[in-house]
């Protein structure tokens, strides 16, 4: 780094921290991670989501970059399945008491209503 920068950089810093790139098994964590906000929000309405293991697999190979980070699976989540589920909701093909499948189509997340558990046994 000495080469790089002039010494009057290199003095405010405090420490180096040295980080490995990302591995496609570190994306299961960080789309969980990236998926409790959606899935919260939408419980607040009443809608549950459940994302299988091939939606799961399709967002983590789309947002897969090690040298980017997760920033590629935040876009990829958001334009996958967040975009897809509020167009949805607004159409008024989502309502309250929903339930939301997602599953992987290939290079694609299809997304999927029912009714959920609990509006189904109260009918």
């Amino acid at each position: 780094m000495r080469r790089h920068f002039p010494p009057e950089f290199l003095n405010r810093l405090d420490e180096i921290l040295v980080f490995r790139s990302l591995a496609r098994e570190d994306m299961a964590a960080i789309l969980d991670i990236q998926l409790k906000p959606l899935v919260l929000k939408l419980a607040a309405r009443g809608i549950q989501l459940h994302v299988d293991e091939s939606a799961r697999a399709t967002l983590a190979q789309i947002g897969f970059d090690p040298i980017y980070g997760a920033r590629p699976l935040k876009k990829a989540l958001k334009r996958e399945l967040v975009d897809r589920v509020a167009r949805m909701i607004l159409e008024g093909s989502v309502g309250d008491g929903s339930a939301l499948h997602a599953s992987g189509q290939g290079a694609n997340i299809d997304v999927k209503v029912g009714k959920s558990a609990e509006n189904a046994k109260q009918k």
